[in-house]
């Protein structure tokens, strides 16, 4: 059996104290603010050899694409979100009736930094709870 010798800052030596000034309790949404790489990842420009379609000859081209993995996984989630929409609503439910999504639209708008997605599928059913 071997013994180990605990961390420094976990000693009793350090006290509650130390530990408050090393550690602060963080709501959800601050957590989310101040530490988004654990949540949709980084937020560091990324750059990747990849293929992409080239419009003026209408054939995949390799080129260098450079992205920030944390906004590509906001607008993945999104698109999945709408998606997922389209499996919903194949049937009717005690709370939606049947309404056949038959599209889904994505608009980028680079001047105003904008995108939005849309769909005309149910969406999803919001209630006011009085328990709140």
């Amino acid at each position: 059996m071997t013994s180990r010798t605990p961390s420094p800052s976990l000693t009793p030596s350090v006290g509650l104290d130390g530990v408050k000034r090393k550690y602060r309790r963080l709501d959800q949404i601050e957590h989310v603010l101040q530490r988004p790489d654990t949540y949709v990842g980084s937020l560091d420009p990324t750059s990747v050899q990849t293929y992409v379609m080239d419009e003026s000859t209408q054939r995949m081209t390799e080129r260098t694409l450079t992205y920030v993995p944390g906004l590509y996984k906001i607008f993945d989630e999104i698109l999945v979100n709408a998606s997922d929409n389209k499996q919903r609503d194949r049937a009717a439910t005690d709370v939606s009736p049947k309404i056949e999504m038959t599209y889904i639209e994505v608009k980028i708008n680079k001047e105003k930094g904008m995108i939005s997605v849309e769909n005309d599928g149910f969406g999803i059913p919001i209630y006011s709870r009085s328990d709140c």
